[in-house]
């Protein structure tokens, strides 16, 4: 594959992310297993060259060591099972305890999730959100 199609794809799948969204979250349920009561969150960041984020990517706490480039946090959210049902990207000046809040009313708005257990690490909400 060349890489101008796996950038189409990507667009292509950005643009249908909530109906890809739902889609895995409605996966395997049944009776028995009827909603989500357990979330796994993880963040990064991740730097990249060129200008196809500027503006929007920020220069922020660099994990690869390269403070000097614009950076994206990423996010993903995962059931018990492993399977990723949301994610999510911010600019890089963002602290990744400023995405708990936002992450937690969208999985309860989206899902209709009415409690949720969130693991994380200590990084995540060592600061006051």
């Amino acid at each position: 594959m060349r890489l101008p199609h796996f950038y189409r794809t990507v667009g292509w799948l950005w643009r249908r992310k909530e109906r890809v969204e739902r889609h895995l979250y409605e996966r395997e349920r049944d009776l028995f297993n009827a909603g989500i009561d357990l979330v796994f969150l993880d963040t990064t960041s991740t730097y990249f060259e060129g200008r196809a984020w500027e503006g929007w990517a920020k220069l922020g706490k660099s994990r690869d060591h390269r403070p000097d480039h614009l950076q994206l946090l990423l996010g993903v959210v995962m059931r018990r099972d492993g399977v990723p049902i949301s994610c999510e990207i911010w600019p890089g000046n963002l602290h990744d305890a400023k995405t708990l809040l936002p992450i937690l009313d969208g999985l309860k708005q989206r899902f209709r999730i009415r409690k949720v257990v969130l693991v994380c690490d200590r990084g995540m909400v060592w600061r006051r959100i």
